[in-house]
């Protein structure tokens, strides 16, 4: 592995970058030495911060401009998708922000996540986006892409964070952050050289990530038709098969059947309503704890102590298939409970108990994972709008599965965890790397834009 990640950054940096030939104290501890020429200005002294949208009062309310809602601004860069709207629509309850002023996302995750972009190619050049946006326009010393990679450095992200305010899940950087964090400054003519090192330097350390993340992708795509292959038709190629008499399944091996659920296993229901506490011996499972991958621990919740008895109906065991009942983007989502510690499931998560002389949990959880049953589940098994979709157990009850011998569920799901297991590794090392490109990526635009590293002389 380490091999592999020394090749990348071979690729991507083929010689060592050269320091200045002197420094100066810049005064700011975190900063350090700076270049000789260089001096270090508050942002405040670079840009306006969030232009009053008043400058275009004169506009018609018919004018066509672009609305940039969150999801539309990249990390580390790139406006996609934004929507033409009239003015008159946004021109209420949006910020406001023009051709080639500098956004950045000021509200966690966003902000760690390094949400920012450059405003470009604006519908009549104007934009208006969410509240939780900042807008710098930068005046005559700054380079806009030379502030934008100061948005973008590991400095300026870790430094915010550690300082934002607000309650967990709405904590924001603040004005003052902005205002007053220091940017060491070249002349303009170096501004300018030093993005377009960056813009060189990034677009091949993104290009190889988009390699990387391709892979993973391909991989995936591998590991789930192994899944889907596996306990749909079993192992052998050249078994004998017959039509398993349900239309959406087609034909499965001689010796296998199929069964309603309800009738492979000795419960379905789901979990209880919590009285939340602190701390207690009692952790609640929700939908956030559970991932294909396993149980996100960190999201667990507390029920407050009381007599098991109380809880009996969301007591869980191991073994136990756990599904996400509710809700776009979370329902369909399962795993098999192996904590070793008294938990239970809330009411937005289904339990589902296997009759194991029938149906062993685990063949169960990789039926539950193939592309066929997760359509037939977020498809067929649901009631409800769009945004408050849920699982319906009766339907769940009555959905058919695919039932081989118990023997035959043993090999299906020994073959599947050798061969995942050997995907999912190549897929953790490349995840690592392209973890540690991203580092990278950070750490360089910080050394550029601090002057730790002399790169003049690098572009043409």
């Amino acid at each position: 592995m380490s091999e592999e990640i020394t090749k990348d950054f071979k690729r991507i940096a083929p010689k060592r970058w050269k320091r200045y030939p002197r420094y100066k104290d810049s005064g700011v501890e975190w900063i350090g030495e700076i270049p000789t020429n260089w001096r270090v200005y508050r942002l405040k002294e670079l840009a306006r911060m969030n232009p009053s949208k008043t400058e275009k009062n004169h506009l018609p309310d018919d004018l066509e401009v672009s609305f940039v809602p969150m999801e539309s601004i990249g990390e580390y860069g790139g406006i996609s998708g934004a929507e033409a709207k009239k003015l008159l629509d946004v021109k209420q309850g949006y910020t406001y922000f023009a051709e080639g002023d500098l956004i950045v996302a000021k509200i966690t995750p966003c902000f760690e996540n390094y949400k920012g972009a450059i405003a470009t190619d604006l519908v009549n050049g104007i934009g208006f986006g969410t509240t939780e946006l900042f807008v710098l326009r930068p005046n005559e010393r700054s380079d806009s892409r030379y502030l934008f990679y100061v948005s973008i450095s590991k400095a300026f992200r870790e430094t915010g964070s550690k300082i934002m305010h607000g309650a967990a899940g709405q904590k924001r950087i603040t004005v003052d952050f902005i205002n007053n964090y220091p940017v060491a400054l070249p002349k303009p003519e170096e501004q300018s050289q030093i993005v377009g090192f960056l813009d060189e330097t990034l677009k091949r350390v993104d290009s190889l990530i988009t390699k990387k993340q391709r892979l993973i992708k391909l991989l995936k795509e591998k590991r789930a038709a192994i899944i889907a292959r596996a306990v749909t038709k079993g192992l052998d190629p050249n078994a004998p098969m017959k039509d398993s008499g349900v239309e959406w399944i087609g034909e499965i091996p001689e010796g296998w059947g199929v069964a309603k659920l309800k009738r492979a296993v000795n419960h379905v229901g789901r979990g209880i309503s919590p009285n939340y506490a602190e701390k207690s011996s009692i952790a609640v499972i929700n939908q956030a704890c559970i991932y294909w991958e396993g149980i996100s621990e960190d999201d667990l919740k507390y029920h407050e102590e009381t007599d098991i008895s109380e809880l009996r109906k969301g007591l869980l065991k191991k073994g136990d298939l756990l599904l996400n009942s509710t809700g776009t983007g979370t329902l369909g989502r399962a795993l098999l409970f192996n904590l070793d510690r008294m938990c239970i499931a809330d009411s937005h998560v289904t339990i589902v108990r296997c009759d194991r002389k029938l149906l062993i949990p685990s063949f169960l959880r990789l039926l539950v994972e193939t592309p066929l049953y997760q359509g037939k589940i977020l498809n067929e098994l649901v009631a409800g709008s769009t945004n408050q979709i849920e699982l319906s157990r009766e339907k769940l009850r009555d959905l058919i599965v695919v039932l081989p011998p118990i023997e035959e569920q043993e090999r299906v799901v020994a073959y599947v965890t050798e061969r995942n297991y050997k995907i999912d590794s190549f897929i953790s090392k490349i995840e690592k790397s392209i973890e540690l490109l991203k580092e990278y990526r950070s750490a360089l635009i910080t050394a550029a834009v601090t002057g730790k590293i002399d790169v003049r002389e690098e572009v043409p």
